[in-house]
């Protein structure tokens, strides 16, 4: 846990990926995946998402792709969002901030989770991040702490 309440942790030796998470705000719940982000870590870390969504008052949950690399197939994502459906579909939205890199897979992922009854979306640009969610918020992706 860093000093700004935010957390970044890494996924297993054999996964490349990590994650920087933190509270945007008391509703709302950030998560960036930086690098490689596979199946098999991301079905661990969905109960991490599972535990802290449950344990906190969200109405909105972001899940930044910008520095992503996300190497789940159609099939994947529809499985991923089944475990967390419990737990996002009391959210008021969830929303996947793409880059250009990964425009298709965050569009795709919101539409699995869309078909789960969650209000989800894809969204490229932060000033209409913060248009969603009813707030202007600093873009967590221009701080992230350097290793």
């Amino acid at each position: 846990m860093m000093m700004d309440g935010s957390t970044v942790f890494q996924t297993p030796a054999d996964e490349d990926g990590r994650i920087y998470a933190l509270d945007l705000a008391p509703d709302c719940r950030y998560a960036a995946l930086l690098g490689e982000t596979r199946f098999s870590a991301s079905m661990r870390n969905a109960d991490r998402i599972i535990q802290r969504l449950d344990g906190g008052d969200y109405r909105h949950f972001l899940i930044d792709y910008r520095l992503a690399l996300p190497m789940l197939n159609p099939d994947e994502y529809a499985q991923f969002f089944q475990k967390l459906e419990p737990s996002i579909g009391r959210l008021e939205s969830l929303v996947y901030i793409y880059g250009d890199l990964t425009l298709m897979r965050a569009a795709h992922a919101s539409r699995q989770a869309q078909k789960l009854g969650v209000n989800a979306l894809a969204i490229g640009d932060w000033a209409q991040v913060c248009a969603q969610i009813g707030r202007v918020l600093p873009d967590p992706i221009l701080n992230l702490p350097r290793e």
